[in-house]
């Protein structure tokens, strides 16, 4: 993410969230905080698209731990209804991921592994599907506002044709018609 966040907000129409500690990068890694767009109501207000920080790599909110023994940074839209991980996010916690572009690392048969910066190539931003979910941590007290964490995570499916060489699965990219869906 390479875009700075009033940028960000100015782009896509956004009420900004909490950005204090986040800075744009050129490598996020999973865990890290990724910015997402939602919509939502906020303190009794209207339904409004916000940019909000996000740790990347969703947990429900039925987990009792932030860190599952399972990755969930990336969730493959096939089938995705089915699993319980991500039938209540997919109903009504909707998201989407503003990138800049995204490395995707082609193994080779020797082991060897080599990135690939996978972007736009006119510069335009990309918008990744994704699906959110609020976690309460009940070891804090329920006033502490800490002790809510916004989680996303990137749907991926089968890999369009000219990225196949590289690897089998890419992010579900949406064209700005369906931003608003």
């Amino acid at each position: 993410m390479s875009k700075e966040t009033d940028q960000l907000i100015s782009d896509f129409v956004a009420e900004g969230g909490g950005f204090r500690d986040w800075r744009p990068s050129c490598n996020i890694a999973p865990t890290e905080t990724i910015p997402v767009l939602i919509e939502s109501a906020k303190d009794g207000a209207d339904v409004t698209r916000r940019l909000e920080p996000a740790r990347w790599s969703l947990v429900p909110s039925w987990s009792k731990q932030l860190k599952l023994k399972y990755p969930t940074f990336n969730a493959r839209s096939e089938g995705i209804a089915d699993k319980a991980t991500w039938k209540g996010p997919l109903e009504s916690h909707r998201a989407l991921v503003p990138a800049t572009g995204y490395f995707e690392w082609q193994t080779f048969s020797d082991g060897k592994k080599v990135p690939h910066f996978i972007h736009d190539p006119s510069g335009e931003q990309l918008l990744l599907a994704g699906l959110y979910s609020w976690w309460k941590d009940h070891w804090k007290p329920e006033d502490d506002p800490d002790s809510w964490t916004l989680t996303a995570t990137i749907l991926t499916s089968d890999a369009v044709d000219e990225l196949l060489h590289i690897h089998d699965r890419n992010p579900v990219m949406l064209p700005e018609s369906w931003w608003d869906r």
